[in-house]
């Protein structure tokens, strides 16, 4: 079987060939995939967000709308071995929200700093990426744009980010003054291998 245009040929290999088996072998389609954080696996630190009720009995999350406290929570990503290294993972927020009647914005807030595992990478100082969107009706369930918190970084696998997630109700862009419950954060990347045929770096079988 003959590779596709896609296959395992990127950025930072043009000429890579070999064996191997790469999911572009069987679709020129691409294919993705998520990293995923559930909202209630998010650590805290000072000023935690309370852990409120939706609805019904159900708890999550509750990042305040008034104050002058900016709530927060911490997680990590572990970039995985199927990823592809020329395509740009986004951060995604999935939340709701329990009002009858809401107005305004609501803006999410991510920090992270990335390093290569192996001792090849520092933590340096973080990047802020940013989303504001309309408030949905009550309980919808709302994922912020694809494209609005780019993950920037130069990745590979193994390497991991160290992420902050925030809401600043002092922030002139977030009008919505009730809870905005947290779901989960994700991370869509976009998948180029079934896996890596090194088991720690240099992962040239996956063009990095």
């Amino acid at each position: 079987m003959s590779r596709s245009p896609h296959s395992r040929v990127t950025s930072k290999n043009p000429n890579l060939t070999g064996p191997g088996l790469d999911l572009m072998d069987y679709d020129t389609a691409i294919l993705y995939n998520d990293y995923l954080v559930p909202g209630l696996s998010t650590r805290n630190g000072a000023s935690a967000p309370d852990l409120a009720e939706v609805r019904d009995g159900i708890y999550l999350p509750a990042y305040a709308g008034t104050g002058v406290t900016t709530e927060q929570a911490f997680f990590s990503i572990h970039i995985l071995h199927d990823i592809h290294p020329d395509y740009t993972p986004t951060f995604h927020v999935h939340w709701t929200h329990n009002q009858a009647t809401p107005t305004g914005n609501v803006k999410w807030m991510i920090d992270y700093s990335y390093a290569n595992g192996y001792g090849d990478g520092t933590f340096g100082t973080p990047t802020t990426v940013s989303t504001t969107q309309a408030v949905p009706a009550q309980y919808v369930h709302q994922i912020t744009p694809d494209d609005d918190m780019p993950f920037a970084a130069s990745f590979e696998p193994d390497g991991q980010a160290l992420c902050r997630i925030y809401r600043d109700p002092t922030d002139a862009a977030d009008t919505f003054e009730a809870d905005a419950f947290l779901i989960g954060v994700d991370m869509h990347y976009r998948m180029g291998q079934i896996g890596t045929y090194e088991r720690n770096r240099p992962f040239t079988s996956a063009g990095f």
